[in-house]
């Protein structure tokens, strides 16, 4: 078969699976706390596919749209707009990795991407993928010149970007795109809250997302720089009927809106 034709079959096979609902294939790793591909087109709430369960409720006209994200679906947000998680032990985090693809359409001012609590306060940690017009791991927590000073990189662009930071009790590393672009050495223990999570805002009232998010995901652990690269890269695999990890990187590689083609 050409390679022409080998993506068209995968591309076949991927449909099939979508359209009959979203199938959870390959293994899921334990330390995986919250998985959001937003795939599942139309559907009436941010579905969590990791072990944990934690689905999130649309609010403010958010939607699940085909065809908008960096794989296939994305949740798009207009002003006002964000996905409330209701609070669960699992969401507690003193080690994290927080990651997603961000689309921000428009610079109104500080955008939060993924937060923890309402507000400034106990427990709180938020990836911002616009923080003065920088990429931003926000911890309450931790000690002055760790807690939201740590800014680097900068998204600003209306294209789709990666953006993720890690935490493991002892520093922060800030990614764009897959590079390693900021952070420092940080201290501090993080409180245990029963408060929701929110994408796309701060407790639904303020730091509207301007865009779109794709592929979101929290783990309960720091990941490599080479684990956040084959996660950004491979995209939904999890979900996929058949675990066949390289074709499967081609076929989304052609699914893909202004990302950079990693699989050509």
């Amino acid at each position: 078969m050409t390679k022409s034709g080998e993506i068209a079959a995968a591309l076949v096979a991927v449909s099939a699976c979508l359209v009959s609902g979203v199938v959870r294939a390959a293994e899921v790793d334990p330390s995986m706390v919250l998985y959001m591909p937003f795939d599942d087109i139309g559907a009436d709430r941010a579905t969590d596919y990791s072990d944990a369960g934690n689905h999130g409720d649309l609010k403010g006209g958010a939607e699940v749209v085909e065809d908008e994200g960096a794989f296939f679906g994305a949740l798009v947000l207009e002003p006002n707009a964000y996905v409330e998680v209701p609070g669960d032990g699992s969401l507690n985090l003193q080690d994290m990795t927080l990651m997603c693809w961000v689309r921000l359409d428009a610079d109104p001012g500080d955008q939060s991407a993924i937060e923890r609590t309402s507000g400034w306060g106990a427990g709180e940690y938020n990836l911002l993928g616009d923080y003065g017009n920088a990429v931003l791991l926000q911890i309450f927590d931790l000690d002055d010149g760790c807690d939201d000073e740590l800014q680097a990189g900068n998204v600003l662009d209306g294209e789709w970007r990666h953006i993720a930071a890690t935490y493991d009790s002892s520093e922060i590393v800030v990614y764009v795109d897959g590079d390693d672009v900021g952070g420092g050495p940080c201290d501090g223990e993080i409180a245990e809250v029963a408060t929701p999570l929110y994408i796309g805002s701060r407790g639904g009232g303020s730091r509207f997302t301007h865009g779109a998010y794709d592929e979101i995901r929290i783990y309960n652990r720091a990941m490599s720089k080479d684990e956040i690269n084959l996660v950004m890269n491979e995209g939904p695999v999890e979900l996929l009927a058949v675990d066949a990890r390289d074709r499967v990187a081609v076929t989304w590689g052609t699914l893909k809106s202004g990302v950079p083609a990693f699989h050509e």
